[in-house]
């Protein structure tokens, strides 16, 4: 059924009926993205969206047309549009969203890469001093991680590094002679003063 909804709506689109193909193709879109047992299912649904997409360009309502050509390239960055088929404008316009969709990628990357590139301060013989209450030691440096375990006001620490706003702690070993690091933000606590 989808594959004949497609080929009704590549011949209304070639006749410039392009309401008709928004009508037709936005119910099939729908049905394509809910429905994951359709076989050759991600091929329809870019087939979809690329018509679904130029229909919308063609009626200059270009927020639209973006979004879905942004959704095609998501599926499918690789892929190429028939310019014969869908006309110079829609070929230019695509391209135009590929090319900020690289860059976007590029930029997000490049983000990716200055967040891994923190700057990390090795803190040899420190130790700090747990002075304010609800202070957790975590698995990473970031509020959303796991929580290793409370700590209690007066708790003294080896410190080992800060990183950002966080220190990463080593706690004395526990009976069976077991080591755990973990991270504490860097407001819960003070630099001990030792000899």
């Amino acid at each position: 059924m989808p594959e004949k909804d497609i080929k009704e709506a590549e011949s209304l689109f070639r006749n410039g009926e392009h309401d008709l193909v928004i009508q037709k193709l936005a119910q099939l879109v729908r049905y394509l993205e809910q429905s994951k047992g359709v076989p050759g299912r991600k091929s329809l649904l870019i087939r979809a969206r690329l018509l679904l997409g130029s229909s919308y360009l063609k009626k200059q309502i270009t927020g639209v047309s973006d979004a879905i050509f942004k959704k095609v390239l998501d599926l499918s960055p690789d892929i190429s549009m028939d310019i014969d088929f869908f006309g110079e404008d829609v070929y230019q316009a695509f391209q135009r969203i590929r090319e900020n969709s690289v860059e976007e990628k590029l930029i997000a990357e490049k983000e990716a890469e200055n967040r891994d590139a923190i700057k990390r301060t090795p803190l040899k013989d420190t130790y700090v001093m747990v002075v304010k209450n609800g202070a957790v030691l975590r698995i990473k440096p970031d509020e959303a991680s796991i929580i290793i375990r409370q700590l209690p006001i007066g708790a003294s620490l080896k410190a080992e590094e800060l990183i950002r706003d966080w220190i990463k702690i080593q706690l004395p070993p526990d009976k069976d002679g077991i080591v755990i690091k973990g991270y504490i933000k860097k407001s819960f606590v003070e630099i001990e003063k030792r000899p």
